[in-house]
């Protein structure tokens, strides 16, 4: 969480206003009842190219959708998607939708974002109302973890509070029979875990997805060590590092007999953001085998 400020202690508003570095030029005149913003920088991005929505690492290929600011695989260059074979399996089942927001009840799924690649960096921008909200990814050359900063910028000409959102959506296959390989075999292989203070709590995918199931989680102002998807062979692990932080993870319209469609919500409050001053929410991910030393490799605590 980085918005010049310190943490706060659990259940303190933070109503300090975050300071703007410089006066932007505000369109003129405002639309009536709305905050005037900030003149646009210019035209629109082109849209990117595969190549340039692809990262080849050593480890992995991941690849984006900037339609959606998804990504919709991760393949893993050491493991076989089916026994004999060379492609790399893809351990997602479908598009992971990542989407900052600044309303923590919609779960909406966003489209039409301008994209940015820069080295080893990527990023996804769209406005919602007074804020400019991006997210940048850094994908390191090796290993199985990257960093997402979801940065909102307020547009307006007055401080805006800013209860920022990180919308993550996924869809997990329910298996029926046999798996291929290292793919799960058993709805059994699958669930939701995180963990509090080095214990471990997991739920099963099959108690998830029943209707009206409770939340899978649901913590307010917890510092998690990790919190994510299991694959029996595999994690997909996606949380604010060190921060403390709000998490629901529940079932999402559109499970099925054969899929699950998961909606997690990632929340913090940063209080008062000031005209053209920006906040951001910093998230690491890790996706990849739960092999032990790739796991302290990323983080000593997993």
């Amino acid at each position: 969480q980085t918005s010049e400020l310190p943490g706060l202690p659990e259940g303190e508003k933070n109503d300090k206003t975050i300071p703007s570095s410089a006066d932007p030029a505000m369109t003129t005149p405002p639309v009536a009842g709305q905050p005037a913003t900030i003149a646009a920088a210019g035209p629109s991005t082109p849209a990117l190219s595969e190549g340039e929505l692809t990262f080849d690492t050593a480890q992995t290929i991941i690849r984006f959708d900037q339609n959606k600011a998804g990504i919709t695989e991760i393949r893993l260059k050491d493991y076989a998607a089916h026994k004999g074979e060379s492609e790399p399996i893809n351990i997602l089942d479908g598009e992971m939708i990542v989407q900052g927001t600044v309303q923590p009840t919609d779960k909406t799924v966003k489209s039409g974002f301008a994209g940015k690649r820069e080295g080893n960096r990527i990023a996804f921008t769209r406005t919602e109302g007074a804020w400019e909200i991006t997210q940048t990814y850094t994908v390191p050359t090796s290993g199985y973890g990257f960093d997402v900063e979801v940065s909102y910028q307020n547009l307006s000409d007055k401080p805006q509070d800013l209860n920022a959102t990180t919308l993550v959506k996924q869809g997990l296959n329910r298996p029926t029979t046999s798996g291929n390989f290292f793919s799960p075999s058993s709805p059994a292989d699958i669930g939701i875990l995180y963990g509090i203070d080095g214990k471990l709590h997991d739920v099963p995918l099959k108690k998830i997805c029943e209707a009206g199931s409770e939340p899978a989680a649901s913590l307010k102002n917890e510092k998690v060590d990790y919190i994510g998807f299991d694959r029996h062979y595999f994690l997909g692990l996606l949380w604010a590092r060190n921060q403390t932080a709000d998490y629901i993870v529940e079932r999402d319209n559109g499970t099925n007999e054969t899929r699950c469609e998961i909606a997690s919500v990632i929340g913090q409050q940063f209080g008062l953001v000031a005209p053209g001053a920006k906040a951001s929410m910093k998230l690491s991910g890790y996706f990849g085998p739960k092999k032990v030393d790739a796991l302290e490799a990323f983080d000593p605590n997993l």
